[in-house]
């Protein structure tokens, strides 16, 4: 879905402020509402690829995670980091597909 569509316009964008209005006071419920929304809006140009954000999602979570916890979590950070780039770049530059 691209920004300046109809369907962003019109349906996307007007639910989501409306939901985030709604929920603004549970901010738990708020922010699953939010992301439910961002894996859908992603979703609807490459839906091939929510795997592939939902795990690099829970790897990051785990990784900062384990970064805040453990003693010398700056390895964490670091592997996060080349993962992330890792990623971008053979998505990106490389045409990775699956």
């Amino acid at each position: 879905m691209v920004f300046s569509s109809l369907g962003f316009i019109f349906l996307f964008l007007p639910v989501t402020l409306i939901g985030d209005w709604i929920f603004h006071k549970n901010i738990v419920v708020r922010n699953i509402f939010l992301f439910l929304l961002s894996v859908l809006f992603y979703a609807w140009d490459e839906p091939q690829f929510v795997i592939l954000l939902l795990a690099m999602i829970f790897i990051n979570w785990l990784l900062a995670f384990l970064m805040e916890n453990v003693h010398n979590g700056r390895w964490c950070g670091i592997i996060a980091i080349f993962l992330d780039v890792g990623i971008l770049i053979c998505f990106k530059y490389l045409n990775c597909s699956f």
